[in-house]
């Protein structure tokens, strides 16, 4: 059994020079902090965060991290994560070590989007920011993932804030 946590990014300043160097704005921040205490909550520990190099993404990762309390060490900066696509992404996914049971991603629409409903069978969930859906995958390779996953939970920091 291997669980795949799909992040997309907190919300980010709306404009910046750079799209690249865009840091997440101030409810960006409390919406990742939101998201890392309720991932705390529930116990989340990923053996690694594997994100995109895009700033948004990596504050969004190291927020979330400090929260769980996963060492900065486990997060992996990939910048081909930044524009990727969905099927890029879903090849990418089936890559990751299989002695990794639990990882989580973070990344960017539409390609995190459109990868979870692939993953999931063509089931479409609108990934906002600071959004987290996690996958159970009934396989012991990554490789195998698509065709043994479903939808273990999906929330976002807008519900979080209702539900706590």
């Amino acid at each position: 059994m291997k669980t795949l946590y799909l992040i997309r990014h907190a919300k980010a300043e709306k404009t910046f020079e750079i799209d690249h160097e865009r840091p997440l704005s101030e409810t960006g921040k409390e919406e990742a902090k939101i998201l890392g205490k309720f991932l705390k909550n529930i116990e989340v520990k990923p053996s690694i965060i594997v994100s995109s190099t895009a700033q948004r993404a990596l504050n969004t990762a190291h927020i979330i991290a400090k929260k769980i309390e996963v060492t900065d060490e486990k997060i992996i900066p990939d910048k081909t994560l930044y524009n990727i696509t969905a099927n890029e992404l879903c090849q990418y996914i089936a890559t990751f070590d299989d002695r990794l049971n639990y990882i989580m991603l973070v990344g960017h629409n539409p390609a995190i989007e459109e990868a979870l409903s692939t993953i999931l069978g063509n089931v479409r969930i609108n990934m906002t920011t600071a959004s987290v859906a996690a996958i159970e995958i009934n396989c012991a390779s990554w490789n195998g993932f698509s065709n043994h996953s479903y939808l273990s939970f999906f929330i976002n920091s807008e519900l979080v804030k209702k539900l706590f």
